[in-house]
């Protein structure tokens, strides 16, 4: 996965903060999610 140099504070911010984080390719990108987690559920 190929990024700025100026998104990386962003992603370990990502990784550092969000949870579940999951990473998946397609056609030759790599993309980051933190949206499959279901609406309404939040800290405990």
């Amino acid at each position: 996965m190929h990024l700025p140099s100026s998104m990386f504070q962003s992603v370990l911010d990502i990784l550092r903060n969000e949870s579940p984080v999951y990473i998946y390719w397609a056609q030759n990108r790599g993309f980051l999610s933190t949206s499959s987690e279901p609406v309404g559920e939040g800290e405990s």
